[in-house]
């Protein structure tokens, strides 16, 4: 797999091995939960089941401990807390639900192996998805089978200016719905490297 980047026209290939099985809850400073409800409901035709999703990222742990991070950066996130909440309705017999549980494993290895080596570049890159953060990217695996409808409320919690600042500014909502599911195979020219890109180590 490779991380493409726009804004210099590079490309670098990630290094995907690693064991499918880590689950980024288990990381220090995320407290995470996704439990089914028992309740279904069908969506396009589908059935599927609900899982309650909590979860609550400390953002000083998640970072490093502010150890990659300024001091001023650092010390804005500490007692600083991510609370998500809400639901997923997913149909684990759906088509495809092996192909996307497939997927998930490799997205979740793909975001580390992208955060890697972010944090290798030095301070000149992207900022690197915090641990932990890329379940919101990735989905939560717990929920079995292909999410048709998530929806999750995330809001800061805690003190300082940061909590404050975005406050003020409210809940956010991630909403997504799946309209159909396609199990066609991809043609393999969508994962070649674009022209003009140079694949850099």
């Amino acid at each position: 797999a490779s991380l493409l980047r726009p804004g210099d026209k590079t490309a670098q290939f990630l290094d995907t091995a690693g064991s499918p099985d880590s689950k980024a809850g288990a990381v220090a400073g995320i407290d995470a939960s996704v439990t089914p409800t028992g309740q279904k409901r069908d969506i396009n035709g589908v059935s599927c089941d609900e899982y309650a999703v909590t979860m609550k990222l400390d953002l000083a742990s998640v970072a490093g401990g502010g150890t990659a991070l300024p001091p001023e950066a650092a010390s804005m996130q500490k007692d600083v807390f991510l609370h998500v909440t809400g639901s997923i309705w997913a149909a684990k017999d759906a088509p495809g639900a092996a192909e996307y549980a497939t997927f998930q494993k490799t997205a979740a290895r793909l975001a580390a192996a992208a955060a890697g080596r972010t944090v290798s570049a030095g301070a000149a890159g992207p900022a690197p998805i915090p641990s932990g953060m890329d379940r919101l990217l990735t989905g939560f695996p717990e929920a079995s089978g292909i999410p048709y409808l998530t929806d999750l409320t995330t809001k800061l919690q805690g003190t300082g200016p940061l909590v404050a600042l975005m406050q003020q500014m409210g809940q956010m909502k991630i909403v997504g719905k799946v309209e159909s599911v396609s199990t066609e195979p991809v043609p393999t020219e969508l994962f070649n490297v674009p022209e003009g890109y140079t694949i850099v180590k």
